[in-house]
């Protein structure tokens, strides 16, 4: 009892410093420098509602040689409040993001997706060097709500890359595909199965698609993606 003791005492006390800072320093919209309701949300509820849920679904894909992928759902515009929202998932080590903007819009997405049947959900991975410099991938929190929402099987290491690649950003289509052209490995068997990629940015679709060729080569039967915005049809 004793050793419990100091945790007891220790809880109330760190409860009560928090409520202090926020007090004195009220937690604030990473978007619009707003009052947050809960320090866990990150972005308020107005500017989230400002950016509304697109959902449309994506079938041409700018990527050179063979498509293996047999569609994608793009969920918001590519605007100067989701490229915020994106950079903080990606680079400010806010991975929790993904999750505030999927549960405000959990009815929605669900939706749009339970109509399909996928028997696993994987997000695009990141090399291991890469993922060290970044401390996460900032998709796997996506993959996992939507395995826990949608009633499938999340498996963050069904694809693995077998070699470090440089970044895309600055890359055209022609050397996205050159990039990452063999880069994956699947690690599970998948034959027969209706795979859910996911993605926070589809530029190109070039490395969702090498991911996707990947797959069928081993025996998947379809694969999808779902991305959180796409500025070749989001207006950037």
């Amino acid at each position: 009892m004793m050793s419990r003791l100091p945790q007891t005492l220790l809880r109330p006390i760190q409860a009560l410093g928090t409520g202090f800072i926020d007090l004195v320093y009220p937690p604030q919209c990473e978007i619009c420098g707003g009052k947050l309701s809960a320090p866990a949300h990150l972005i308020c509820d107005g500017c989230l509602q400002a950016v509304p849920l697109r959902g449309y679904e994506i079938h041409d894909f700018s990527v050179h040689g063979e498509v293996g992928l047999d569609g994608a759902w793009c969920l918001l515009d590519f605007e100067p409040t989701i490229q915020t929202l994106i950079h903080l998932l990606k680079y400010s080590r806010r991975p929790n993001v993904v999750l505030r903007i999927c549960n405000f819009w959990r009815a929605e997405i669900v939706a749009l997706l339970e109509k399909e049947s996928f028997d696993l959900v994987a997000p695009i991975p990141l090399h291991t060097r890469k993922a060290r410099e970044r401390g996460y991938n900032q998709v796997t929190k996506l993959a996992r709500w939507l395995g826990e929402n949608l009633g499938i099987v999340s498996d963050a290491k069904l694809l693995k890359r077998n070699r470090y690649t440089a970044t895309q950003t600055q890359l055209n289509a022609a050397e996205r595909f050159a990039n990452v052209d063999g880069v994956f490995d699947v690690t599970r068997d998948v034959t027969g199965k209706h795979i859910l990629l996911v993605d926070d940015v589809l530029t190109t679709g070039s490395t969702a698609n090498s991911c996707a060729l990947t797959l069928k080569n081993s025996g998947a039967a379809g694969v999808k993606l779902l991305t959180l915005a796409t500025p070749s049809r989001g207006g950037a």
